[in-house]
């Protein structure tokens, strides 16, 4: 949850999505009003085998795990928490020094965390101390997750009427780099991607130049491929496209039923595909299945989710911090 904005248009978001507030800095909205999947009233295969109650203030969206520990933002808290991912203790709780702490990453020995709506702020956490070592002030609003490629961590950083991706030194914390038109930064198997007006583009770092993909209308979420593929949601369906934007795979749910009215995320876990509505409905592709399952119907608006890397899934519970996790 994937969390993205409110303008990223037509990679919208939730991103939030399942993730969070967008770049008006309100609290993510509810499926009040929305359809929500066909099948999600369907009886769920398994319940959580891990489920971790935090501060019920804290909000918690876009668990990232990275170093050992699963990273959640705590949007509402001003904070990032790191658990533990067998106790689901907290490790530590770090205060950002700015609102609506949002999307996650990790790369070049830090994790970093920015900032929705008027936060307009990254900051670089390092593992070992878990001390903020960089904190970099944006010149506009964010949203989304930032994205590490070699030495350089790009973030979301313009606004509704002036979509901006800025570049900035994962040592020395300074922007050093502003492509325009653009917002969600991602990196794919190696390479920059964002969305222009809705559409996927991949972005040569170095010239800012763009190379329009064909998957319009993606939205997007930074996971590893998986058999070659990155997953994202798209008009409601799970498309796997390959590195040249091409749709190679695409799943539906029983029936031939959408996985999301609103907007959704996907993200791998292994050989295993993980989706979200953006409001209650988890969905589990196995490898090589046409049609995806219900892992959990859970009665709570806004989720957002991340791969373990195993095979499972983390879910943030926006609405009423829990932390829970899936094994497939």
């Amino acid at each position: 949850m994937v969390v993205m904005n409110r303008w990223f248009a037509g990679i919208a978001v939730l991103a939030v999505a399942a993730a969070g507030c967008g770049g008006s800095g309100s609290s993510p909205s509810s499926s009040s009003g929305h359809s929500t999947s066909p099948s999600a009233s369907t009886s769920a295969t398994a319940g959580p085998d891990r489920d971790i109650a935090l501060k019920s203030d804290d909000a918690p969206q876009n668990p990232y795990a990275a170093f050992g520990s699963l990273w959640v933002a705590a949007h509402h808290g001003n904070a990032v928490m790191r658990l533990d991912l067998t106790t689901g203790k907290t490790l530590a709780r770090i205060k950002t020094g700015a609102v609506e702490p949002g999307g996650i990453t990790a790369g070049a020995g830090l994790v970093w965390v920015g900032h929705y709506g008027t936060g307009r702020l990254l900051v670089g956490i390092d593992p070992r101390t878990n001390k903020i070592v960089r904190r970099t002030k944006l010149p506009g609003e964010s949203c989304c997750q930032p994205a590490v490629l070699g030495s350089m961590v790009w973030i979301a950083a313009g606004g509704p009427d002036a979509a901006l991706i800025v570049g900035v030194n994962t040592h020395t914390g300074r922007i050093v780099k502003h492509i325009y038109g653009i917002d969600g930064p991602v990196v794919v198997d190696g390479h920059l991607w964002a969305s222009q007006d809705g559409v996927p583009v991949i972005v040569d770092p170095k010239t800012g130049h763009l190379v329009t993909s064909t998957s319009a209308g993606a939205v997007l979420w930074a996971s590893p491929t998986s058999g070659g593929l990155f997953y994202a949601m798209r008009n409601g369906e799970l498309d796997g496209i390959d590195a040249a934007g091409n749709v190679q795979r695409t799943v539906l749910g029983p029936a031939g039923a959408k996985l999301a009215y609103t907007e959704g995320m996907a993200v791998t876990s292994g050989g295993t595909v993980w989706a979200s509505d953006g409001t209650s409905s988890l969905w589990r592709i196995d490898a090589g299945a046409k049609t995806a399952v219900l892992a959990a119907h859970i009665p709570h608006d806004t989720l957002s989710i991340a791969g373990d890397g195993k095979g499972g899934v983390w879910v943030a519970l926006f609405d009423v911090a829990h932390v829970q996790h899936f094994s497939a």
